[in-house]
């Protein structure tokens, strides 16, 4: 990673720090963290990450997650909002091993003889007891006949394949499904940071901004907390 890419992503990440506000957590954000710490999920987000996505979830009505790994953040979503739909490639054991074997005995340990990820995430919803709030769909997100035709989300969390050209595809998707006054949260925004110099969802961020400046596109943000790899923008609900 080059020195005025990470001093552009920790310049941006100030400014909206500066910008956001941590919310107090409300009584259903907590219970639905507390249930969901009780379950030990396998979960590849921060406690702060958990705890600002529980606050923008909180009286989102519907949400729309891109990238569910093993359903720590869809269970979550689903203890605070009427209806979830979370798209994911879903990887079967073999290809997960591939990949990242680091991550097969965390699992093996939640949800024994699993053979595609969409098993773990879906045992720890019947854990929870939100599977009946959730609709699991398996497919490339890139590909729109993936994506639901419902326009009335009040939070898209984008979560998935982290390269540049598939976020940005992610987000101008995700835009488009979310309800004037919803609110689009991306993850792992510094990623390029800490472990992933080819990540580019700092990269994608920037184009979408651009293209959103350019196109006159209303929203509110971006903005972020201390501690958090979660970045926000709001749909403004106005013209």
């Amino acid at each position: 990673m080059t020195p005025h890419r990470e001093a552009n992503i920790r310049r941006q990440l100030a400014e909206w720090r500066e910008a956001g506000t941590a919310q107090a957590l409300s009584l259903p954000a907590k219970r639905a963290l507390r249930r969901l710490r009780e379950a030990q999920p396998y979960s590849l987000t921060t406690g702060a990450d958990q705890r600002l996505l529980a606050t923008l979830a909180d009286g989102a009505g519907k949400a729309l997650e891109v990238g569910r790994f093993a359903g720590a953040s869809t269970a979550l979503l689903a203890l605070l909002c009427e209806r979830v739909v979370s798209l994911d490639s879903d990887l079967s054991r073999r290809q997960l091993v591939d990949l990242a074997p680091w991550h097969e005995a965390e699992l093996d340990a939640r949800a024994p003889g699993w053979g595609r990820l969409t098993d773990v995430a879906t045992a720890l919803l019947d854990t929870i007891g939100v599977a009946d709030h959730c609709e699991l769909v398996r497919g490339d997100s890139r590909q729109p006949e993936t994506w639901p035709t419902a326009r009335d989300f009040g939070l898209v969390f984008v979560d998935g394949d982290h390269l540049a050209q598939s976020c940005y595809s992610d987000l101008n998707h995700a835009w488009w499904r979310l309800a004037p006054g919803g609110v689009l949260a991306i993850h792992d925004y510094d990623l390029a940071l800490n472990t992933n110099p080819t990540a580019g969802v700092d990269l994608a961020v920037d184009w979408w901004l651009a293209r959103c400046e350019r196109e006159g596109t209303a929203y509110d943000g971006p903005y972020a907390v201390e501690g958090s790899s979660i970045v926000w923008v709001r749909k403004e609900t106005g013209p």
